[in-house]
């Protein structure tokens, strides 16, 4: 379906062109005016200041403890999981 539209629409633009005796070379340079518009320039980007290194110390410090956490968790997770499969066993 696609491929048929693209072929009616190529068509139907080719025959106009083609009947008008439509060149690139006949297309000048000239005949093609641009006109530019005022863009205004941006205001060059200032660098960011270093944050203050006691925010540094308090985030790392954060990251830390979240880092105890999850392997803190981790441990938990691993302990129950060797505490189902001994109740398992112990069932059986």
């Amino acid at each position: 379906m696609k491929r048929a539209i693209f072929t009616l629409v190529l068509t139907a633009l080719a025959f106009p062109a083609y009947s008008a005796d439509f060149s690139l070379e006949k297309v000048k340079a000239g005949d093609i005016t641009v006109q530019a518009a005022d863009v205004p320039v941006p205001a060059q980007c200032k660098a960011d200041p270093q944050p203050p290194q006691d925010l540094v110390y308090k985030f790392q410090q954060v990251y830390n403890q979240l880092s105890a956490i999850r392997s803190g968790l981790t441990w938990v997770r691993s302990d129950l999981n060797r505490l189902e499969t001994r109740a398992h066993q112990m069932i059986q």
